[in-house]
């Protein structure tokens, strides 16, 4: 059985937000927003970026290299869809790289690339002062007091990061 509750993944350079309500969240004849699809540049550049979804149902916020990112008319497109129907003795497992194909009884659609963090903030948001040092406050060695170096010790240093 394929339950995709919630997945954050990126489909022909748009970053899709994929989360579906729990039958017990509400009546299960409503629709309701299940899916955020943003075109952004940056997905497809091959560069390093930071990405930070805040998520206040059914209120999502996207900030892109510790900026707000600003909706547009259609950007993002949001989905709705129904509600997860009620199951019992399944459980639902956060996987991060992968996604379980229960048709298959496999995980699939692997994530091939680099994964520099991932933090999950149950019930809680991030400042936006927060997500933006997280992307301009990079990490960093920091050079120690030339008075510590003993003799025979040198420190090389590359300014320009290359």
């Amino acid at each position: 059985m394929n339950r995709h509750h919630y997945a954050l993944f990126v489909r022909n350079c748009r970053m899709i937000l994929l989360l579906r309500r729990d039958f017990s969240e509400g009546d299960l004849n409503i629709f309701r927003p299940a899916e955020w699809r943003w075109k952004l540049p940056q997905v497809c550049d091959s560069e390093w970026h930071h990405y930070a979804v805040s998520v206040k149902f059914p209120e999502i916020t996207l900030y892109v290299d510790g900026q707000l990112f600003k909706a547009e008319k259609k950007n993002p497109e949001i989905i709705d869809d129904w509600p997860l129907h009620p199951t019992k003795g399944i459980n639902t497992t956060l996987t991060v790289g992968a996604c379980w194909q229960g048709s298959d009884n496999k995980m699939k659609h692997h994530f091939h690339g680099y994964l520099a963090g991932l933090s999950v903030l149950l019930h809680k948001m991030e400042k936006p002062d927060v997500l933006s040092c997280l992307h301009k406050c990079k990490e960093s060695l920091e050079v120690p007091a030339m008075e510590l170096l003993e003799p025979g010790m040198e420190l090389l240093t590359n300014s320009g990061m290359n």
